[in-house]
């Protein structure tokens, strides 16, 4: 039996306070969801919560990797 989950509006600016994404300032690109790579398309950018990204940010910095990265909030493309 499959069980289905009305979302609130609640729920949803809870997820819009909560979720972030991570956003080059300099190109304005985003973080590939696949965690590497980059895309200008929201749609296939990484979301996540900022614990996530700060494992994301340790890991590469950890590698000796670059983190241009800046946390920006979800519903950054609707308010523009």
């Amino acid at each position: 039996m499959t069980v289905q989950y009305a979302q609130s509006a609640g729920h949803t600016n809870w997820l819009a306070e909560t979720m972030i994404r991570l956003r080059d300032r300099s190109t304005g690109e985003y973080l590939h969801l696949s965690g590497a790579g980059r895309t200008l398309d929201v749609t296939w950018s990484w979301l996540g919560t900022r614990q996530q990204a700060r494992t994301l940010r340790d890991r590469a910095l950890t590698l000796g990797e670059d983190w241009p990265w800046r946390a920006v909030r979800r519903d950054e493309e609707d308010r523009k």
